[in-house]
């Protein structure tokens, strides 16, 4: 059994966009799996679970890093006369 989702495929960029529980991600689709159509779904389960991404770890953001975000530049409201 495994312990991801996969939440859609698009057949014209090869892509797949998986839900891994802690973080949802666009993966392309293993080659292993394209050039070997006729695999077992254990085996292709098996090859995608491979890609999975490592846990997060819960660390602080470092306030100097909040301070590259860009702001956000609203524009201004058109006035009616």
């Amino acid at each position: 059994m495994n312990d991801f989702k996969i939440l859609s495929i698009d057949a014209a960029t090869k892509t797949m966009v998986v839900d891994w529980g802690f973080v949802t991600l666009n993966h392309d689709i293993p080659l292993y799996i394209l050039e070997n159509p006729d695999l077992p779904k254990e085996v292709m389960l098996a090859n995608i679970g491979y890609m999975r991404p490592p846990a997060p770890i819960d660390l602080e953001v470092p306030p100097a890093l909040m301070e590259l975000v860009e702001p956000v530049v609203k524009p201004l409201e058109e006035t009616t006369e």
